[in-house]
């Protein structure tokens, strides 16, 4: 027969704290490792979120940069632009000071009036080239948008707006109003 120990109440007393003393140290090492681990984590976070910025900060940069240079190109664009429209207009103007010369020694009116609706073409040429073209609407029903009409006349021989005189003609640049036409309208009388 086996004897049996005792109760002990002071017994079990110590061995459930050393129980909860070891549960205790257990859970204190676990929140420990887990902090460790939440640490790496973090600093792993940090030092992502760190590259990210730096790329970041680079890639504003470089952007920066490219509109600075986009505005540099289209500045000299512009800059040669004018400078070929510039070099198309100095023959132009080379022919009007022949046309005033020859105005003064001439008394040839049409040879005179010849030569200076050779220079007016060359003119529209070097505007054509550009890009630039005339509004001459006469005849046209009136348009706001590319006409301005200055005089308004009562006419039966036409329609209601109708232009019966172009007073000053219109230009486009690529399709774009650059000035409207200045024209006589017509309304019923």
């Amino acid at each position: 027969m086996t004897k049996k120990k005792p109760a002990s109440t002071g017994g079990s007393e110590h061995h459930e704290k050393e129980l909860s003393q070891e549960n205790q140290e257990a859970s204190a090492e676990m929140v420990e490792e887990d902090i460790n681990v939440l640490s790496d984590r973090l600093k792993d976070k940090e030092t992502e979120a760190e590259e990210y910025l730096n790329a970041l900060q680079r890639l504003q940069a470089d952007f920066e940069n490219y509109k600075k240079r986009m505005l540099k190109e289209q500045t000299e664009i512009l800059g040669m632009a004018s400078k070929n429209l510039i070099q198309e207009l100095i023959p132009v103007v080379d022919n009007l000071e022949r046309a005033i010369e020859a105005g003064k020694q001439t008394t040839d009116i049409a040879t005179f009036s010849k030569g200076v609706e050779l220079v007016y073409s060359q003119l529209l040429d070097v505007l054509k080239k550009t890009g630039v073209s005339q509004i001459d609407p006469h005849g046209e029903e009136f348009d706001p948008f590319h006409h301005e009409a200055v005089m308004q006349v009562e006419s039966n021989e036409h329609a209601d707006n109708t232009i019966i005189e172009v007073l000053q003609k219109g230009y486009l640049l690529k399709g774009r109003l650059l000035r409207p036409a200045s024209v006589k309208v017509t309304k019923k009388s």
